[in-house]
C-alpha cells in the first residue's frame, strides 16, 4: 500500500497540475476570445466607418468625375474660343498691316497734297502778281488807248483838212483851166485814196456819158512828196506799240507814200526784229498790224520801220 500511495499522489499532483493548467488555459482562451470579440467589434465598426467613408469617397469621386467632364467641356470650349481668338488675332494683324499700309499711303498722299498745296499757293501768288501786272498793263493800255484816240482824232482832223485842200486845189485847177474837165472824185473816207497811182487814169463807168469835145480826163489830184514819180523807200519810227492787240503806229503816213497793205521791216540797229503790214493810213501816221510769224521778239518804241518788198 505504501508503494501505491506516492504513485497515487503523483497522479493526483499531475492531475491537479493538469486541471490548473487547463483552468489557466481556459481562462486565457476566454480572455483571448473576449479580446478577439472586442477586436471583431472594433473591426466591424471600422468596416462600417470605412464603408461610410468609401460611399463618401464614391460620391466625391462622382462629383470629381462630373467636375472633370465639366472641365473637359470647358477646356474644349476654351480651345474653340482660343482657335477663334487666334483666327481673329490673325485677321487683326492683317488689318493692322493693311492699316499701316493705308497710313503710309495716306501719309504719302498728304505729303504730295502739301507739295501740291505749296505749288498752288505759289501759283496763286504768281497769278496774283500777274493779275496786278495785268491790272497795271490794262491801266497803261487804257491810257495808251486814250492817247491813240486823241491821235486818231488828230488824224481825222488832218484828213479832213487834206480833203479840203484837195477840194480847193481842184477848184483852183478848174478856175485856172476852164477848158479842162477834171474827172475823178476824192472820197474823204477812203484810207488809201492818197496812195492812188498817178500814172493810171480812173476807168470810165460803162453808163457814164461821153466827155465833151476838147475835155481832158485827169486822175484824182493827190498832194504827195513824190509827185515827180519817184519811188523812194519809206522810212519811219515806231511811236506806239500795242502788243496786246498786235498793232503799232509809225510816224509816216500817206503824205510820205504809205498805203494800205504796204509791208515794213522793223530794224533795231542792223538787226531785223519784226515785220509790219499797214492797215490804216493817215497823212502823217499809219497803223500797222504785227506779223506774228515773222516777229521773233517784242517790238519797242523807237525801232525803225523800213518799207520792204520793193
Amino acid at each position: 500500500m505504501s508503494g501505491r500511495a506516492p504513485t497515487l499522489l503523483v497522479l493526483l499532483l499531475i492531475a491537479g497540475v493538469a486541471v490548473v493548467t487547463a483552468a489557466v488555459l481556459f481562462i486565457g482562451q476566454r480572455q483571448e476570445m473576449a479580446r478577439l470579440a472586442q477586436q471583431l467589434v472594433l473591426s466591424q465598426q471600422q468596416a462600417v466607418a470605412l464603408e461610410t467613408k468609401t460611399q463618401e469617397l464614391v460620391g466625391e469621386l462622382a462629383q470629381v468625375q462630373d467636375e472633370r467632364r465639366g472641365l473637359e467641356q470647358r477646356v474644349a470650349s476654351l480651345r474653340t474660343e482660343l482657335t477663334a481668338a487666334t483666327a481673329e488675332l490673325d485677321r487683326s494683324r492683317a488689318s493692322v498691316r493693311e492699316l499701316q499700309d493705308r497710313f503710309r499711303t495716306i501719309d504719302d498722299e498728304r505729303t504730295q497734297l502739301q507739295d501740291r498745296l505749296s505749288g498752288v499757293i505759289e501759283e496763286r501768288e504768281e497769278a496774283r502778281q500777274r493779275a496786278d501786272r495785268l491790272t497795271q498793263e490794262k491801266a497803261e493800255l487804257d491810257r495808251a488807248v486814250g492817247r491813240l484816240r486823241e491821235r486818231m482824232a488828230l488824224l481825222d482832223r488832218d484828213y479832213r483838212r487834206l480833203a479840203e485842200r484837195l477840194a480847193e486845189s481842184a477848184t483852183t485847177t478848174l478856175a485856172s483851166n476852164p477848158g479842162v474837165n477834171v474827172i475823178g472824185q476824192y472820197h474823204p473816207n477812203a484810207p488809201s485814196a492818197a496812195a492812188a497811182p498817178q500814172s493810171q487814169p480812173s476807168p470810165e463807168p460803162p453808163s457814164a456819158p461821153m466827155a465833151m469835145a476838147g475835155s481832158v480826163e485827169l486822175p484824182p489830184i493827190v498832194v504827195r512828196k513824190d509827185q515827180a514819180g519817184t519811188s523812194a523807200v519809206v522810212r519811219g519810227r515806231l511811236v506806239e506799240v500795242n502788243a496786246l492787240h498786235g498793232f503799232v503806229v509809225i510816224d509816216q503816213g500817206s503824205l510820205e507814200g504809205v498805203r494800205a497793205g504796204m509791208s515794213f521791216d522793223v530794224l533795231r540797229g542792223a538787226r531785223r526784229v519784226g515785220r509790219l503790214t499797214a492797215v490804216r493810213v493817215r497823212p502823217q501816221l499809219s497803223a500797222c498790224d504785227i506779223v506774228r510769224a515773222k516777229t521773233p521778239g517784242p517790238l519797242q518804241v523807237g525801232d525803225h520801220a523800213v518799207q520792204s518788198g520793193l
